[in-house]
């Protein structure tokens, strides 16, 4: 049976509070009881928590930056939509605003001859589809030296849907994309993007991932990803072929 020390209150180890408060056997070394804290004990005991407590508080504000700042960027779906570019005029655009609206997102550019080839696709649908609450807006990706064309290129194709300058190949590689134009998204009224096209689009697949979003989304989805890039390639390996042939003449 093990006795309590004269003069001292004791109790069983699960309450020591530290290694002060125990009480050794001196043959064995183990502890056999805890001491009661006085009030000198309680004090620095006291004491210590609330040092404890202040620097917890102070690593949780100098950390709560940090935190927050990845809460918001865990919120930002990989499959969402943003994009803030500036229209012709030099106003700022964002995909944001458009929120509530299926949108065709299409990046081109001037010097690009696969783009300037699916324009006249682009305007066809938007006239059909625009008072359905489908939105057109290209994207152009021309630089400096051809942005001035802009405008007046787009006037020339008859495009009567947003035009946006300024875009970068880091924009369409961030909207997954690739890094090659012509390139397309479709994003649904949430803002999230439910096809990407690599590669210039045809009337048949676009007007098909539209009337999907249109509809009541009871049929199968559309593939996610269509890459018609190889037919480019091969295209544009045909037409090198045929000025081949004909310089050998």
């Amino acid at each position: 049976m093990m006795l309590r020390p004269h003069g001292e209150n004791w109790l069983p180890r699960n309450y020591c509070l530290n290694k002060k408060m125990m009480s050794s056997d001196p043959h064995t070394h183990s502890v056999i009881a805890c001491r009661i804290p006085s009030h000198s004990d309680k004090f620095i005991l006291m004491t210590r928590t609330f040092r404890i407590s202040v620097a917890l508080v102070a690593l949780l504000l100098v950390s709560m930056p940090a935190v927050l700042a990845r809460g918001q960027q865990a919120i930002v779906s990989p499959n969402e939509a943003t994009l803030k570019l500036k229209d012709t005029g030099g106003r700022a655009r964002s995909l944001i605003d458009h929120r509530g609206k299926i949108v065709v997102l299409n990046f081109w550019a001037t010097w690009c001859k696969p783009c300037r080839e699916e324009i006249p696709i682009l305007v066809s649908l938007d006239s059909r589809y625009r008072e359905r609450g489908v939105e057109f807006i290209a994207a152009s990706a021309d630089d400096s030296s051809t942005q001035k064309h802009v405008a007046a290129f787009a006037n020339r194709l008859k495009v009567n849907f947003p035009v946006w300058v300024g875009a970068t190949m880091d924009d369409i590689k961030r909207l997954g994309l690739g890094g090659a134009i012509p390139a397309t998204v479709i994003i649904d009224r949430n803002g999230a993007i439910v096809g990407r096209i690599l590669g210039p689009a045809s009337n048949a697949d676009l007007q098909k991932r539209i009337e999907w979003l249109l509809g009541d989304r009871q049929t199968p989805a559309p593939a996610a990803v269509v890459n018609t890039m190889d037919q480019v390639k091969h295209d544009q390996q045909q037409d090198s072929q045929q000025e081949d042939k004909h310089d050998g003449y």
